[in-house]
């Protein structure tokens, strides 16, 4: 009979083991996101600021 609560121990503390693992990568994978996703909201906004910006000049430069 103990046998079987140490088995039964044992499976539930791996599945919780397992369920954390998974939590953290889901964590690790949601914080990669995020950094892809602000890099590419920060890229943007610094090209769209330099055409802008320097768009009139170039286009006045070069067509001449």
């Amino acid at each position: 009979m103990s046998s079987n609560k140490e088995d039964e121990g044992k499976i539930e503390m791996s599945v919780r083991v397992l369920g954390n693992e998974l939590i953290g990568f889901k964590m690790v994978v949601d914080d990669f996101k995020m950094k892809w996703l602000i890099f590419g909201v920060i890229t943007i906004v610094a090209l769209s600021y330099c055409f802008t910006t320097f768009g009139p000049v170039l286009m006045k430069t070069f067509s001449q």
